[in-house]
């Protein structure tokens, strides 16, 4: 379903199709709230169309059909750096970020075991809903991503506590002699360890690399989000941060209906059509993301969970 021929947005110029791109919908877990969100992929364009904003028109099209569908956010992973300027016009913000840790085996000894999907997704699942500002994969994904990573010499790795509850998961793919953690997800620090030993043991190496979200502004950005639907994003924000006090103006060239002053105030959003010293739309998630503490106390950690890329 996610991958239906009417989620493909496709701009024709002379009898074929010059650009198109991708919007494939999943839930998002927005501070507690599943949202309706849209990862937009597979966007292309005819070499010879290319520097003609054929794309862009087109991405502006769907972006627009996409806030019509009640979609909250976009999100999207980007492929080379100098597409962050480019998205960035498109009012899509640089919030997810990832940090490299290389941890090395320490001295116990584990066992690899076989898993059940069932179990492995309902702890996945549950990880995916005690966090803040992540998107939420449905077990179908989980088993196309697992089939994904097998091109890759990739596996997943399980530890289970002594009632046979797993306690940690580990989702590795292979680089050469490099061995990646894509996502490590763990109950503690014991879990923790088992899941590397169990990595090392089965790669016959003394160390593997862990791919974890960071919200430190001088990690490594790999993907963008854009909000759709502003004042249903905001309304969320305002109803779990109910100390929250904020106002700021915004202007939002490609979906007009965001465009206004927004005050949150004593669990509330209010909206005026009026714009004063208004922010563009790229710079409303930056803000929330990345200020919020510092009037709520809350650290925000944005992830794009398991995305394939």
């Amino acid at each position: 379903d996610k991958y239906r021929s009417d989620r493909v947005y496709l701009a024709c110029q002379d009898d074929k199709i010059a650009s198109c791109v991708h919007s494939v919908p999943y839930k998002f877990n927005l501070l507690g709230h599943v949202v309706k969100s849209s990862y937009t992929t597979a966007g292309a364009t005819l070499p010879e169309y290319r520097g003609q904003g054929v794309y862009f028109e087109l991405f502006d099209y769907c972006l627009n059909q996409m806030a019509n569908q009640n979609i909250t956010l976009t999100t999207l992973i980007v492929q080379d750096d100098y597409l962050f300027d480019y998205y960035d016009k498109l009012g899509y913000s640089s919030i997810f970020r990832k940090s490299y840790t290389d941890l090395h085996p320490s001295n116990i000894d584990v066992k690899i075991e076989a898993f059940d999907i069932d179990q492995v997704y309902a702890y996945y699942k549950s990880h995916l809903l005690s966090e803040s500002f992540i998107s939420i994969q449905s077990k179908g994904d989980l088993i196309t991503i697992l089939k994904f990573l097998s091109l890759y010499d990739g596996v997943i790795f399980v530890a289970y506590d002594s009632n046979k509850n797993i306690v940690a998961i580990a989702f590795v793919s292979q680089d050469g002699e490099k061995i990646l953690v894509q996502e490590l997800i763990c109950d503690n620090e014991t879990a923790k360890k088992n899941i590397i030993n169990q990595i090392c043991s089965k790669y016959g190496v003394d160390a593997v690399t862990i791919s974890s979200s960071s919200t430190d502004m001088y990690s490594k950005a790999y993907g963008m989000a854009r909000v759709l639907r502003l004042r249903e994003f905001l309304d969320i924000y305002a109803t779990k941060y109910n100390t929250l006090n904020l106002t700021i103006s915004v202007t939002d060239s490609i979906i007009s209906a965001n465009s206004g002053t927004y005050t949150i105030r004593n669990g509330n959003c209010s909206y005026s059509e009026d714009i004063n010293e208004p922010i563009s739309i790229n710079k409303v998630m930056p803000l929330l993301v990345y200020e919020i503490d510092s009037q709520c106390g809350i650290k925000i950690n944005p992830a794009i969970s398991l995305m394939l890329e």
